[in-house]
């Protein structure tokens, strides 16, 4: 039988994430982080910055599925999500680092 790690609300706990992958990932068919990679209380843009490019770095590895959660629209969907959706934590500033960074604008 396949087995599969799920992994909710990373809140830019990436050293976290990877600490958990690495020991609980062994054997595991799937990863699959269900999202919310940004904001936490009292991040910055440079958090920010940082969980992007973590984002951009994960999604190479095959076996990683990334859902997206309402934290993550602000900061990938572009510019209509971003004031569609608002969520606790979000500031342009952090936004401002993450968004060249996010797939869509590549």
């Amino acid at each position: 039988m396949a087995r599969t790690l799920i992994v909710p609300d990373v809140h830019t706990a990436t050293a976290q994430v990877e600490a958990v992958i690495r020991k609980h990932g062994i054997g595991c068919e799937r990863v699959v982080l269900v999202g919310d990679y940004f904001d936490e209380f009292h991040d910055t843009p440079a958090d920010a910055e940082r969980v992007a490019k973590w984002l951009i770095k994960s999604a190479q590895d095959a076996r990683r599925v990334h859902l997206i959660g309402n934290h993550d629209l602000r900061y990938i969907g572009g510019e209509a999500t971003a004031e569609a959706y608002r969520c606790p934590g979000w500031s342009i500033e952090k936004y401002e680092v993450a968004r060249p960074i996010s797939p869509r604008s590549r």
